[in-house]
């Protein structure tokens, strides 16, 4: 069965990484709670393509997220997720 195409916009690929992170990649847990419309392979899939395409290496469970100066990881990673919409 082949699953429809879904255009991933810049919220929602932050939100993924996001909560990934938070949840150690408990991805029954991301699907169900903030990506119920996709399939859970979609979620995941995005998931390691967005890590793959930002050189990021997941560390155990969690990415390993490049503090900026201002401290901020959260930027850090809004700036990597920006950096893979120009490359679409």
């Amino acid at each position: 069965m082949k699953t429809e195409y879904h255009k991933w916009s810049q919220q929602e690929m932050q939100l993924l990484m996001k909560v990934a992170n938070q949840t150690n990649c408990n991805w029954e847990e991301i699907h169900q709670v903030h990506f119920a419309q996709l399939t859970l392979n979609q979620v995941k899939n995005k998931y390691y393509m967005i890590l793959k395409y930002n050189h990021i290496t997941p560390a155990g469970p969690k990415i390993k997220a490049s503090v900026t100066q201002s401290g901020s990881a959260e930027m850090e990673l809004a700036n990597l997720l920006q950096d893979f919409m120009y490359k679409l």
